[in-house]
């Protein structure tokens, strides 16, 4: 009687620790800040200089060719593209993450510590 009893009452703890679970997950949001370039004149500027910072590298240099374009994109976007204000929503428990931009006066008033 004992044993049918247990048998028959583990699945249904184990359903209700499920429930229990997924009921208990927030899901996690993270604000940050980050330079991107969204628009085509945004992207247009940022190809017009990262070429001009590969025409001006020094050609006598020890670097390789390709982390001189790398360190011209990466230096580019921060000096070209506009800062961007940026939402994560990480859903749990499924661990999917949804990223938006969102306007920078909501982040300030979002993004309290």
């Amino acid at each position: 009687m004992f044993k049918r009893t247990l048998i028959l009452a583990s699945p249904v703890l184990f359903i209700g620790a499920v429930v229990l679970w997924l009921s208990s997950c927030d899901d996690k949001v993270r604000y940050y800040q980050e330079p991107r370039c969204m628009i085509a004149s945004e992207k247009e500027k940022l190809a017009d200089w990262t070429l001009r910072c590969i025409e001006r590298g020094n050609p006598m240099s020890d670097e390789e060719g390709e982390d001189l374009v790398e360190q011209c994109e990466e230096s580019g976007v921060r000096i070209v593209c506009p800062l961007k204000c940026i939402k994560t929503v990480t859903k749990r428990p499924s661990g999917l993450t949804d990223r938006y931009v969102i306007p920078c006066d909501q982040y300030e008033k979002e993004h309290q510590p």
